[in-house]
């Protein structure tokens, strides 16, 4: 993969994370953020389409930055996220 696509999947990571993240999500305030389930779950959808297309293609260098917002998700108090 050349510099262009890290860059585009780096951005698409960021960008579900703070889906998943009330605390750091762009837009909106944070109370929304943290009322709003289908959101994070959307983000967390995203993220695991990212690994499982990484984990076929034998990259594991963004492991780091996908797993810290999923582990955050088993404290979700919502049971559907």
């Amino acid at each position: 993969m050349n510099n262009n696509q890290y860059d585009i999947i780096y951005s698409r990571i960021e960008m579900f994370s703070a889906m998943v993240d009330a605390e750091s999500a762009h837009g909106g305030s944070a109370h929304q953020e943290r009322d709003n389930p289908s959101r994070r779950k959307s983000g967390l959808y995203g993220l695991s389409a990212i690994a499982s297309t990484l984990y076929q293609r034998r990259q594991v260098e963004y492991l780091d930055k996908i797993l810290p917002p999923v582990i955050k998700s088993f404290n979700d108090k919502d049971q559907k996220v």
